[in-house]
């Protein structure tokens, strides 16, 4: 390394040299040089050219030198402006995916039995299960303690003179007392002294005059192009404008039938000689519904 400074030294000074006899009138006559392109470059006259590589000139790494004094404290600069209190919120980001399911915790403590309070209406509709099948008929129960009453023939059960339940006989023509179990009694009796009398024949007589006559069904279809805004005009036979005509759905109906009697929700409206007027008082059938029609 020494040496090859000073080997630019000497070509320094002899290019100084050269120079200064070229010319020894000229005193502004120097040599150029520069640091160009990783070169020391001196300059001939006409172009640069390069002298001696400077990687060349790098000596070693000295040592690290002392610790300079501490310089003086600067002047504090000017408080630049205040910034924007908020930003702009940015765009929620993607949700997370799911964590690792934590460690399982201590059982609580045992809280209180449900009551019949705590559910709601609906939540006990929904508790509630499809009717089961019909059980087994139990065994039967042990005789009661009855009270036992004999008597002999002629005789019925009521209360005797001393307010008492058992066997009571039946009282003669000559009281007329005669009631209704007297009556009935009396046609398996053979005396003549507990005879019928005219009496008690009216009295039955009335029973049987308003008691109802015997019911008649009557079949019909209610059809699904008979309705006109919900009303149907059915007609049946033996229907008088003041005899009850009560309509019921056919046990020959398919469950399609059924359902749509059920949704319609038939009912008679009114009745003349001949016919009953039906209303849906719901949804209106598209299918042909057998019904019933019991006239009491």
């Amino acid at each position: 390394m020494k040496k090859t400074i000073l080997t630019v030294l000497a070509l320094a000074v002899l290019l100084t040299g050269c120079a200064k006899g070229a010319d020894t009138t000229d005193t502004t006559n120097n040599v150029q040089m520069r640091v160009q392109d990783g070169y020391i470059q001196y300059y001939n006259g006409t172009d640069w050219q390069n002298l001696v590589s400077t990687d060349e000139l790098k000596g070693e790494k000295g040592d690290k030198g002392d610790k300079g004094d501490q310089g003086e404290q600067g002047v504090h600069g000017e408080r630049g402006p205040a910034g924007t209190s908020t930003g702009t919120a940015g765009a929620t980001g993607a949700t997370g995916a799911t964590g690792a399911q934590g460690p399982k915790g201590n059982p609580g403590e045992k809280g209180d039995a449900f009551t019949y309070a705590d559910f709601t209406a609906a939540q006990l509709a929904a508790l509630k299960g499809e009717k089961g099948d019909k059980g087994d008929t139990g065994p039967q129960g042990p005789k009661g303690d009855g009270v036992e009453v004999s008597g002999s023939k002629g005789q019925y059960l009521g209360f005797t003179d001393t307010d008492t339940l058992g066997a009571v006989s039946l009282p003669s023509a000559s009281t007329g007392s005669k009631g209704i179990t007297y009556l009935v009694d009396s046609y398996e009796r053979t005396d003549t002294d507990k005879a019928v009398t005219p009496k008690a024949l009216n009295s039955v007589y009335k029973l049987v005059e308003d008691k109802a006559d015997k019911s008649v069904s009557k079949a019909a279809t209610l059809t699904a192009a008979g309705w006109s805004n919900g009303v149907q005009t059915l007609a049946v036979s033996g229907v008088t404008a003041t005899a009850n005509g009560s309509l019921r759905i056919a046990q020959s109906a398919t469950d399609e039938q059924f359902a749509a009697w059920g949704a319609a929700q038939p009912r008679v409206t009114a009745q003349a000689a001949g016919s009953l007027t039906v209303k849906a008082a719901g949804t209106v059938p598209t299918i042909d519904i057998p019904v019933e029609v019991v006239m009491v």
